[in-house]
């Protein structure tokens, strides 16, 4: 599960940050769903194996869509250093 991941991410070093202060290659979960920020407001999405840059039914990019419309929790992680 995203949940379980996100756990095993954090035990082994990876940290939460900000979903304001995502860089390209920090992971987020929404939802049971893992998504890599790509940068530019889009995120690589695991189910298409693309970068997803609208949401459906919206023109925003999804990052925009999910930061502003209360679409979450969303948790973001990054590698360690």
């Amino acid at each position: 599960s995203a949940g379980g991941l996100g756990q095993a991410l954090q035990t082994i070093g990876w940290t939460p940050v900000p979903i304001s202060e995502a860089q390209p290659g920090d992971v987020a979960f929404w939802y049971g769903h893992i998504f890599i920020y790509a940068g530019g407001n889009e995120i690589w999405d695991q189910n298409c194996g693309c970068v997803d840059s609208a949401a459906s039914g919206t023109t925003l990019p999804y990052w925009d869509y999910y930061l502003n419309n209360g679409v979450g929790p969303v948790t973001v992680l990054r590698m360690p250093q």
